[in-house]
């Protein structure tokens, strides 16, 4: 009974280190067609930005016209560019159907003077991309003065737009206002499942030795 019982455990283990080689071949081939996406959404020529975009809209390049939201600029620190330690600062656009999408102007050093934004119709070019995520030890923003990471919805509802009327996405300009640097709108995406994939096989090769290995030397003597 115990040896039938080690073997359904072997065979157990095997198949968990089998499946999850398996769901990293899947994951590969996931983050290769977003590789795709995202290389062939840079390389296209700017699309108007006709309506508040959505999250499917993510790395594509567009071009947009609105109105800035200039009480509603925010500077979110500290952000760090090249080695030096500075601010991002973003502000809300008012586009044509009512909804915001907020531009993430660019970044200046510490005691950099904030962008002057125009209180007229401004037409901007940029990338969008999905708005980063707060690690868990990100401290919570305290509008309207105190922003530590980029929240779109509550930058733009500080400044009167409703946030079911924001886009989830950030609009990166590719020519910032004077006195910012750009900040880069190519994500940084890690494709080390193939590594993974062959780990977890590996190991269940190894595994499956060891197993039979020991299941023969337990083998009960034959009368």
């Amino acid at each position: 009974m115990r040896r039938k019982i080690g073997i359904a455990a072997a065979l157990l283990v095997f198949g968990v280190l089998v499946g999850l080689g398996v769901w990293q071949t899947e994951r590969r081939a996931w983050k290769h067609a977003l590789i795709a996406r995202v290389e062939a959404g840079l390389a296209a020529p700017p699309r108007p930005l006709d309506a508040t975009p959505d999250a499917d809209a993510a790395w594509r390049r567009v071009s947009a016209t609105g109105q800035w939201l200039v009480d509603g600029l925010v500077r979110i620190a500290p952000r760090t560019l090249d080695g030096k330690v500075g601010a991002d600062y973003a502000a809300p656009l008012r586009l044509a159907d009512g909804g915001a999408v907020v531009v993430l102007l660019g970044w200046a050093p510490d005691g950099g003077a904030a962008p002057d934004l125009p209180d007229g119709p401004a037409e901007v070019e940029g990338v969008l991309a999905p708005a980063p995520e707060p690690s868990l030890f990100t401290p919570d923003n305290v509008p309207p003065d105190q922003w530590l990471w980029l929240d779109p919805p509550a930058i733009a509802a500080a400044a009167g737009v409703a946030a079911a009327r924001t886009s989830p996405l950030v609009l990166k300009l590719t020519t910032p206002p004077p006195g910012l640097a750009p900040v880069p709108a190519r994500p940084n995406i890690v494709d080390n499942h193939l590594q993974y994939a062959f780990t977890w096989f590996g190991l269940a090769a190894a595994w499956a030795v060891v197993a039979v290995l020991l299941f023969r030397r337990r083998r009960p003597a034959q009368p």
